[in-house]
């Protein structure tokens, strides 16, 4: 990745902000979280607590935005 490569992608990701975000406990007894952006792009993913489960919807957040920049 070239240095302009990443300063693109700095700005990007430093123009998008979380509008909404949620943590819902299925009836399974895991939790899932969603995490709503400002380009209204949803992010959401799961664990067996809600602490994980919001530390797994960063990390898809983060995988989405990788690839849909096409960054991979």
């Amino acid at each position: 990745m070239e240095q302009s490569d990443l300063k693109i992608m700095i700005h990007k990701a430093v123009s998008l902000s979380i509008v909404n975000n949620m943590i819902v406990e299925c009836a399974s007894g895991h939790y899932k979280a969603t995490i709503v952006l400002n380009d209204g792009s949803e992010h959401v993913s799961g664990a067996s607590n809600p602490g994980l489960a919001i530390k797994n919807a960063i990390h898809t957040l983060a995988e989405n935005e990788i690839k849909r920049h096409g960054y991979t």
